[in-house]
């Protein structure tokens, strides 16, 4: 009898969020403490100081700490593309969203953040677009700049006091392969 208890109750786990398992995740948050996930962003995004947030050590540590704030629901784009997105927390304001293929490549990462480089904003500053994508993601790059509009536009509904306008874009071209 206790053979088949346990067997009914492993049968039972849900399967564990890991990024060849995306339909598992209930969104960024399940991703963003996994394993493969942090060593896929790792590599993709690369090396690089970081400029947007006081306080970290490099890039890849100022992207994980926006994506382990308060996090959308995950969006299935038409292409097959997963967009993971969440929001720094309690500075909802600046935002990323992660591009991902059914099978888990990571495709882009994109990123909303004040234009006040590491020199404390004041809060005024306009909103910029930084784009870390693979050659080829014009898909992944386009759906970027539609969620950063809408993203600025909702930000400004919800903080009046904020710019609700994207200054620029900055595109990152990322030539590495990321582990799969």
């Amino acid at each position: 009898m206790p053979a088949i208890l346990a067997a009914l109750l492993l049968s039972s786990v849900a399967p564990q969020c890991e990024l060849k398992r995306l339909d598992a995740c209930n969104g960024m948050n399940d991703l963003v403490v996994t394993r493969s996930f942090r060593t896929a962003l790792r590599a993709f995004i690369g090396p690089g100081r970081p400029t947007w947030l006081i306080g970290y050590e490099s890039r890849f540590e100022e992207v994980v700490a926006i994506l382990q704030g308060p996090a959308d629901a995950s969006v299935r784009l038409g292409d097959g593309l997963v967009r993971f997105e969440a929001c720094y927390p309690h500075v909802c304001p600046i935002r990323a969203s992660v591009y991902l293929t059914p099978a888990g490549r990571i495709e882009a990462v994109a990123v909303i953040h004040a234009d006040c480089p590491r020199k404390g904003c004041k809060g005024d500053e306009a909103q910029v677009l930084s784009i870390f994508r693979r050659r080829g993601g014009a898909r992944a790059e386009a759906d970027a700049r539609t969620w950063a509009r809408q993203s600025i536009d909702r930000a400004g509904r919800n903080f009046p006091a904020l710019p609700e306008r994207l200054e620029r874009v900055e595109i990152i071209v990322r030539p590495v392969e990321s582990p799969r």
